[in-house]
């Protein structure tokens, strides 16, 4: 396999560039960077923690309600 991976600085942020020879990799290789880009946005989210934080709570008292059955 023969690939060259490189990066260059633009007038709108960074351009990656991706030559493979086999093309059965460029389908995986794109599923990966949305998948990160996915992760990267949802880290970014200043609500993740309240999110986190309610579902926690919710699990509690589901738990609780649980335990006094």
């Amino acid at each position: 396999m023969k690939k060259r991976i490189s990066s260059k600085r633009t007038g709108n942020g960074y351009s990656i560039n991706v030559y493979v020879k086999d093309g059965c990799h460029v389908k995986p290789i794109i599923q990966v960077l949305d998948r990160y880009f996915a992760y990267v946005e949802e880290m970014n989210d200043p609500f993740k923690q309240d999110k986190i934080k309610l579902e926690v709570e919710d699990e509690a008292q589901k738990l609780q309600a649980c335990s006094k059955e």
